[in-house]
């Protein structure tokens, strides 16, 4: 009988703390997007580009040639995925990480180039020279330090659980 009590107790805390995991589509990058985002005008020489990840609106592009790293992220809306809400200090802690990968088609490799820079930084001299080409792929990794809110929240609710649970445990069951 002691068992069954148990076993209860067990699925109650499962069914309280599944809801607490939620994943955004941000951070997925799962979000598919079936058009192609034209930027280029009429008979101007265009890329098609993919950008995935924390970006406001993830998908394939064509996008002039002569564009740069910098200015596809704006045509996707810029980083997402942020917990800011209105606090510029926690600007400061965020960190947003740029790869392209490019694939080769003759040599059959894929190369890969990084950038990595500060929210409020100026974007580096590297990624303003960084020549893209048709066929790349974008990805954008948005990561912040978390601070004492996010914290709170994720322990708050455990422990309220925790002790809710004893107290059915010691009231109830015993």
């Amino acid at each position: 009988m002691r068992t069954i009590h148990i076993l209860i107790l067990i699925a109650a805390l499962f069914f309280v703390l599944t809801p607490l995991v939620e994943v955004s589509e941000a951070q997925t990058g799962l979000r598919y997007q079936e058009n192609l985002t034209r930027i280029v005008g009429p008979g101007q020489l265009g890329d098609t580009l993919s950008v995935w990840g924390d970006v406001r609106q993830p998908g394939r592009y064509l996008v002039p040639r002569d564009a740069e790293l910098s200015q596809i992220l704006e045509f996707a809306g810029g980083p997402a995925g942020s917990r800011v809400n209105g606090n510029q200090d926690a600007w400061t802690r965020t960190r947003i990480s740029i790869s392209v990968s490019k694939y080769d088609a003759l040599t059959g490799q894929t190369d890969y180039a990084q950038f990595h820079m500060r929210y409020n930084d100026e974007v580096p001299p590297a990624m303003r020279q960084f020549s893209l080409s048709s066929n790349d792929i974008v990805s954008v990794e948005v990561r912040q330090k978390p601070g004492f809110l996010d914290v709170l929240g994720v322990i708050g609710p455990i422990l309220g659980t925790l002790t809710t649970s004893y107290f059915f445990y010691d009231r109830v069951i015993r």
